[in-house]
This record gives structure tokens, sequence and C-alpha cells, in this order.
């Protein structure tokens, strides 16, 4: 079904049937959950903060497990998706090449994660030109 046929058969819908369908999404989906309890209490800090711990949390993991980088990364897009906050997805971005640079000190075989820290760079390179963001979010890379 395109947007432009949902819209059109969301305005037909009754506004109780409406309520029903965002409760019943509310309580089966968490992303949905989430997303509508940031739409109505937005709180930018707290939101960064979580994802910013995920992407920790798989980009150094504890006990000398590997990184799990494609998770790390899922977790950035799937924000990405959800919110469309470009400076907080720089954020986040700098956090995993922050995170994937200290772990890659303590690792041996860091091949994989030094190929997904430079491809962060030039996504989060892209992300500031597209979005035109401050160019201090680059320039808070180029120590790692």
């Amino acid at each position: 079904m395109s947007l432009a046929l949902l819209k059109k058969e969301l305005k037909t819908f009754p506004k109780d049937s409406l309520e029903d369908l965002v409760c019943s999404l509310y309580g089966k989906n968490k992303l949905i959950k989430e997303y509508l309890e940031f739409f109505l209490n937005p709180d930018e800090e707290k939101l960064l903060e979580k994802y910013q711990t995920i992407v920790a949390d798989y980009m150094n993991p504890k006990r000398g497990r590997r990184a799990k980088i494609g998770k790390a990364k899922a977790a950035i897009r799937e924000f990405s998706k959800t919110y469309e906050l470009p400076e907080m997805e720089a954020e986040l971005m700098i956090a995993f090449i922050k995170e994937g640079y200290q772990f890659s000190l303590y690792s041996l075989n860091t091949t994989a994660l030094e190929n997904s820290i430079a491809s962060m760079k030039k996504s989060l390179q892209g992300l500031v030109l597209k979005n035109e963001l401050n160019s201090s979010y680059l320039t808070r890379v180029g120590n790692f």
C-alpha cells in the first residue's frame, strides 16, 4: 500500500477508530511505543544517551568478546529512519567511531573494524554535507 493510499484510507476512519489503531500499535511494537513516547514528550538528551549506550555496548563488548559492528550500525540506521534528527545521528556516528577505535587498541584482529570505522567516517561526512551541519562533527573524529 502506498503512503498516499494509506492517507486516503485514514481520512475515512472515525476518530475513535484511529485512537484504537494507535493504541493497538503502541502495545504491539516496542519501536512504535518508543517513537510515540518521544513524539508526545520529546527528550532528545535521554534518547541520545540510550542510543549511545546501545552503540557503545555493541562496539566495546565486555569480557573480550568480538565487537558487533553490524548491530551497532543497525541501531544507527534504526535511529536515523525513526527520528530523522541529523545532529543526533552524527553524535551516534561519532560514538561508533570513538568506541570502535578504543576497542581496536585492545583487539588483535581489527581489519573489519578499521574498515567499518573508515566507512562510518565517510557516512558522517556525507551526513554533515547533506544536512549542512557544523563541520565540528568532522573535526571531532579527526583524531581517530
